[in-house]
């Protein structure tokens, strides 16, 4: 697809994105950062919002806290807080009863039955992660992190 194709068919709508876009960015992976950096800056500027959930804040924190880094927590609390056009969606009861149901039919891991689940009831198209295990979910495309590196 390519990210110049992924922000132009996306612009104007909500995207959920899933914990690694977030890692790539803060801890400056060298082969996604000038990828996730647009489209944080797409987001920031308004071309698109964003949702992710609060599972994404537990799994984006583990690593920096078992380092004692502090720095890079702090710059994930003031992200999650106030990110312009990003919503942390918490896991209430309706987040969870829609991620069981997706667990039971998908067979994904919970903590991405989650993630899916604040997408779907977030009503986005496009569900953006890096991780195979995720295929298509009815109502949610879901598009490969990796697939945004190619050229269009």
């Amino acid at each position: 697809m390519g990210l110049k194709c992924f922000l132009r068919q996306n612009r104007g709508s909500t995207i959920a994105l899933d914990t690694m876009v977030f890692i790539y960015l803060f801890e400056e992976d060298e082969n996604y950062i000038d990828t996730v950096k647009a489209i944080f800056e797409s987001i920031e500027k308004g071309g698109l919002e964003a949702i992710t959930s609060t599972i994404t804040v537990v799994e984006c924190l583990i690593k920096p806290l078992k380092k004692d880094d502090f720095p890079l927590v702090a710059k994930y609390r003031t992200a999650f807080r106030n990110f312009p056009n990003l919503e942390v969606i918490p896991v209430s009861m309706e987040v969870a009863e829609k991620a069981a149901s997706i667990r039971a039919r998908y067979g994904l891991k919970t903590p991405d039955s989650i993630q899916i689940a604040a997408g779907v009831l977030g009503k986005v198209r496009t569900f953006l992660t890096n991780d195979l295990d995720f295929k298509e979910i009815e109502g949610i495309k879901v598009i490969q992190l990796s697939d945004l590196l190619t050229e269009e």
